[in-house]
């Protein structure tokens, strides 16, 4: 086998740049190319290292073998990297994917919506979004790890920028909590911040922006 170079390790910086693939294609690669980033670690400017391929994958590869792959922005710390500091590469990823996952992110907020509002199985749900049902479950079983942490945490973002405490936390299913506290924590925002609350996408995608931003993983 031939030998090939170990993958770096990265962190993702996820931005919001388009719905869909088709704006970002159209005109999210340009707004992504033209920011400034500095980098978390050190403060220092980021700087470009050229575009790899990432898979952006609406179904699973039994119905969608040859997914369709975009460009995303990879960008290097010049510092951490002289100072041997690690992960000093870095990769801005449109909110329409999830790091580290293949699959967009409507699909799987589809997934869930449809497990947990819709009380379907898994095998209802491969017929409706072509999501192999095994994936299904593996995506709800993590999902379930990951919500009882978000919660409190969204919690105490929505009462350190004063937001208002939504009616429907109570003693509703953990999908619903973690939904009502996002639209919540979005709207605080917003006051502060009317672009953000003005920002399109889905409280999944509008999370997973924030969450980065935060080096906190609130979106399941």
């Amino acid at each position: 086998m031939l030998g090939t170079a170990p993958k770096r390790p990265y962190r993702p910086i996820i931005v919001w740049a388009g719905q869909n693939v088709k704006e970002y294609l159209a005109w999210g690669m340009s707004l992504v190319a033209g920011l400034v980033l500095m980098c978390p670690v050190c403060g220092g400017r980021l700087i470009g290292n050229g575009w790899r391929m990432r898979i952006a994958r609406q179904r699973s590869k039994g119905v969608e073998p040859f997914a369709q792959r975009i460009p995303v922005h990879q960008l290097v710390c010049p510092r951490c990297r002289d100072a041997g500091r690690h992960p000093w590469n870095f990769r801005v990823l449109p909110s329409i994917l999830c790091p580290f996952q293949h699959f967009l992110q409507r699909v799987r907020l589809a997934v869930f919506d449809l497990a947990w509002q819709g009380q379907q199985r898994p095998l209802a749900i491969e017929a409706k979004t072509g999501v192999d049902r095994w994936l299904v479950r593996v995506w709800l079983a993590k999902a379930l790890e990951v919500l009882p942490l978000a919660l409190p945490l969204l919690g105490a973002a929505l009462q350190a920028c004063g937001g208002q405490w939504p009616a429907l936390v109570g003693t509703e299913e953990l999908w619903t909590r973690w939904w009502a506290l996002g639209l919540a924590l979005r709207a605080a925002f917003g006051r502060v911040d009317p672009v953000l609350q003005q920002t399109p996408g889905s409280v999944l995608e509008w999370l997973a922006v924030l969450g980065a931003q935060r080096r906190c993983w609130w979106a399941p």
